[in-house]
């Protein structure tokens, strides 16, 4: 067990933002988040964050077509594209997901 990688992988979509840049500091919730996971997790997990175009980009190496549908969908329905990010990231990086 010693040698298992614990990583988290976290969708952030903010459908107001959608060229939402993680490594900006303007987002104050996004920066809790994160100040959050960094002042709690204490096994040396590693974090990977990921945001609209995190997804899209994903989206383009496994399927060009999901890509254009995961595009056409409405961003005011962001726990929808978060729900198609969690399926691809999990395709990409295996692991299990839950809530």
């Amino acid at each position: 067990m010693e040698d298992i990688i614990r990583s988290r992988h976290y969708i952030y979509i903010n459908p107001n933002d959608l060229d939402f840049n993680l490594e900006e500091k303007h987002d104050i919730k996004f920066n809790t988040i994160k100040k959050f996971h960094r002042d709690n997790y204490e096994n040396n997990e590693q974090c990977k964050y990921y945001g609209y175009n995190d997804i899209v980009e994903l989206l383009t190496k496994y399927d060009v077509e999901l890509r254009d549908l995961f595009l056409s969908i409405n961003p005011n329905y962001p726990a929808l594209l978060a729900d198609i990010g969690r399926h691809i990231i999990l395709y990409n990086h295996g692991g299990v997901y839950h809530d």
